[in-house]
């Protein structure tokens, strides 16, 4: 339902490219070659007003120097905890598991991964607010922190 308002709107029509009813990955890789050339070449106009986002091209660039997750977190002995939704549209929630297998292997034990079926990258928040109630997710976050 949640869906329909924003698409009535003509929030959510803007972004899914494909028309499937969902923003995705997909939605966006009908040109990703031409966007990482913009991004080598500082084109921050074309980033922003063909692809719709708002980071520049030299944010791009950093955040791709960056080292990832799976290579930091493993240099950590700290409590670690993930938590991720299925429905994450932005990163597939099988790299958790990759993480959570190199964790075993290495056999360290600092590290929690929950995963919820149905939820989404926020952990259903933004569609939660509107049913009044906390997904399973977001309680498992809460749970979490109160450990400490």
């Amino acid at each position: 339902m949640l869906r329909q308002i924003l698409r009535g709107k003509g929030f959510f029509d803007e972004f899914d490219f494909n028309q499937d009813g969902y923003i995705d990955r997909h939605d966006f890789s009908r040109d990703v070659e031409s966007l990482f050339v913009a991004i080598e070449r500082g084109y921050d106009d074309l980033i922003r007003n063909y692809y719709g986002l708002f980071f520049t091209s030299a944010q791009f660039l950093e955040h791709f120097s960056l080292r990832s997750n799976a290579e930091v977190l493993r240099k950590l002995d700290l409590p670690i905890y993930i938590f991720h939704g299925t429905h994450d549209t932005f990163l597939p929630w099988t790299g958790v598991l990759e993480i959570h297998e190199t964790f075993n292997e290495l056999g360290k034990t600092n590290l929690t991964v929950d995963i919820f079926p149905e939820h989404n990258n926020w952990l259903n928040f933004s569609v939660d607010v509107f049913r009044g109630i906390v997904s399973e997710g977001r309680q498992s976050v809460i749970d979490a922190i109160a450990q400490f």
